[in-house]
């Protein structure tokens, strides 16, 4: 039976009910607080009882006792039915009386529509590398986010700290829900710069605003023609046909996150913003300020500033403070390539794709070296020439560009 959030206003009718028909109750400390007097048998519940407790519920069950198990808040909701059914207890033996939980509360406190929120992440149970994935993607993809902080490892302060290491932004207002339906009960607002300060109780929710402020742009699907993007001498400038292979060997969905690096005049920027539409981002990486600036003109060009993220930086100081990824580009490694290589690995999630772009010959040897470790498989080797048509007066000679080298692989 859910107990509510700690304060006694909030058990239930039906709860109390059941408290009364019990001939033994099992509960917390602090769900002990919220139950009224028992007539029955009152068992304390902790971390280092728990299996012993449930085997004495069972024992009881089978001499034909009613035993009930207090859960704070709901038992359906990061409740006591998730850890009894991990016990391997019969569900059959079970009657579930919900109760009022903090996620309920905390929706009330901030008059949002919690059926609306797109995803919770649950640290209560260990703070695992794929729920920090799926809290920043979730973010980044416009969705509002409930987090519920580990009391031990990652508390609201430090959730704070994690989302600005990984590139949201630090204005980005959140609200930390303290002690819900106590008489101590909190409520904090402000930005994750703020929040990352302060030291917060415990027993927190942590409600996060989508950092898309603006809404995305209907783009209708086009093909980027090269004589609409805006260039200048001496920034590197992907032509269609090289791009067009080059970002299908990312496989991108729509929702992904995706890299550019050295994103030169943004041109596979802009492709690969396309393929992750209409909820995905690309962050577009430069360390020359002139290369940033043509990129942000042509993403407002074709409608895709929400998509993209322009970054002037270098690109292993740049990496170092993004996400994790589901695929990255590298068009241009200054003479780094291995240890961008080794740095995009690193942001890569498992299974996500890297595709190297390259014309000079001992950056191709470096890049298959690189790709061809335990670390990474499906390692592909693609050298591209492409030839284009030049009117004369007898006719249309074929002109070849220089021979275009693609190595790819996917992350282990």
């Amino acid at each position: 039976m859910g107990v509510g959030p700690g304060d006694e206003k909030y058990l239930t009718p039906m709860a109390i009910e059941i408290i009364e028909r019990s001939d033994v109750v099992i509960a917390s400390k602090r769900a002990k607080d919220s139950l009224p007097k028992i007539s029955g048998k009152l068992l304390e519940l902790n971390a280092s009882n728990l299996d012993r407790m449930v085997e004495c519920a069972l024992d009881l069950i089978s001499e034909g006792k009613n035993v009930s198990f207090a859960s704070t808040g709901d038992p359906c909701f990061s409740g006591l039915l998730k850890t009894l059914s991990r016990r391997g207890v019969d569900k059959s033996l079970m009657s579930i009386i919900p109760g009022i939980s903090s996620f309920q509360l905390m929706a009330a406190r901030l008059k949002i529509n919690w059926d609306e929120i797109k995803a919770i992440v649950n640290f209560h149970d260990g703070v695992e590398e794929s729920k920090k994935h799926l809290l920043v993607k979730t973010l980044y993809q416009g969705g509002d986010v409930v987090v519920l902080p580990n009391p031990i490892s990652f508390l609201p302060q430090e959730i704070a700290k994690f989302l600005l290491a990984n590139a949201i932004p630090s204005r980005t207002i959140a609200y930390v829900c303290e002690r819900l339906g106590y008489r101590e009960e909190k409520l904090v607002e402000g930005t994750l710069e703020e929040l990352s300060k302060i030291s917060f109780h415990p027993l927190s929710l942590l409600f996060i605003p989508s950092v898309r402020s603006a809404s995305q742009p209907d783009i209708v699907r086009r093909e980027v023609s090269d004589r609409l993007i805006e260039r200048a001498e001496g920034i590197p400038f992907t032509k269609r046909e090289i791009r067009a292979i080059a970002t299908s060997k990312l496989e991108l969905s729509p929702g992904d996150l995706a890299v550019d690096v050295g994103c030169g005049t943004g041109v596979v920027s802009l492709e690969m913003a396309m393929r992750v539409y209409p909820n995905g981002m690309v962050f577009a990486i430069d360390k020359e300020p002139l290369a940033v600036e043509l990129t942000k003109r042509n993403k407002e060009k074709f409608n895709l500033s929400n998509l993209i993220r322009c970054i002037n930086s270098d690109a292993l100081e740049a990496l170092d403070h993004l996400p994790e990824v589901d695929a990255i580009f590298v068009g241009g490694g200054g003479g780094k390539l291995e240890k961008i290589i080794e740095k995009a690995r690193l942001k890569l999630r498992s299974g996500g794709r890297i595709v190297v772009n390259t014309i000079l010959l001992e950056s191709a040897a470096s890049a298959i070296k690189k790709l061809s470790s335990p670390e990474f498989t499906d390692l592909d080797v693609t050298e591209i020439c492409v030839a284009k048509g030049r009117k004369l007066e007898q006719g249309t000679m074929m002109l070849t560009q220089n021979p275009v080298t693609i190595v790819s692989a996917r992350k282990c």
